[in-house]
């Protein structure tokens, strides 16, 4: 993997009518959460296989977390963007495998609120905790958001740039960048293809 990797852009991601009765104004619908509403749907239709003492293909679904730490064969669903989240396509039956599998299709009503809880931002408890979103991505260097990872990970590779304070360090599915001069976390790049084992910046320090 080639990525183009610039400091400074790097660093730009801390900068963290009349006569009528008017009528009733409709209340906004309530946001829809994990913790309420998704949560009980994946574990009736999903907690056969997909636990955190089972997780096949590494999803856990049984705990926020995990739902957002995605699982082996990358990121389970997209904040904002429920036709590029799996969770929904495959439930939904727009794309394979279908889920649940050798299952009829879960009923349509939970279907849409899995699409209207991804489609919200995915929120734990409310709004305020939404997941990050594709949105949160910065524009040049590649960097996203650091996910959380539910499991505790061994750390399998370092990279350090010849040429400034930034260490690269393997992370699950990610890969973690932190400048030591200023002891912060820039971000993560994506790596879906799971674990990292080498790292290496170039002599000038712009790849990595």
């Amino acid at each position: 993997m080639s990525v183009r990797f610039w400091t400074v852009a790097a660093a730009s991601l801390l900068a963290l009518p009349g006569g009528q009765a008017p009528a009733q104004e409709a209340k906004p619908a309530a946001a829809v959460t994990f913790e309420r509403d998704v949560q009980p749907i994946f574990r009736k239709y999903c907690g056969k296989c997909h636990n955190a003492e089972r997780p096949r293909g590494e999803l856990d679904l049984m705990n926020f977390a995990g739902v957002t730490a995605g699982g082996a064969s990358g990121q389970a669903a997209v904040a904002g963007k429920p036709e590029e989240s799996p969770l929904y396509t495959f439930t939904a039956h727009i794309e394979t495998p279908h889920m649940p599998p050798n299952a009829p299709k879960i009923p349509q009503k939970d279907i849409d609120v899995i699409r209207r809880w991804i489609e919200g931002g995915m929120g734990a408890k409310g709004g305020e905790d939404a997941a990050p979103s594709a949105a949160s991505a910065a524009p040049s260097g590649g960097l996203v958001t650091a996910r959380v990872s539910p499991r505790s990970t061994p750390i399998t590779a370092i990279g350090v740039n010849p040429k400034s304070s930034i260490v690269a360090v393997s992370g699950q599915k990610q890969i973690l960048l932190f400048d030591l001069a200023q002891n912060k976390l820039l971000g993560a790049l994506a790596f879906p293809e799971g674990d990292v084992f080498v790292l290496r910046f170039s002599r000038d320090g712009s790849k990595l």
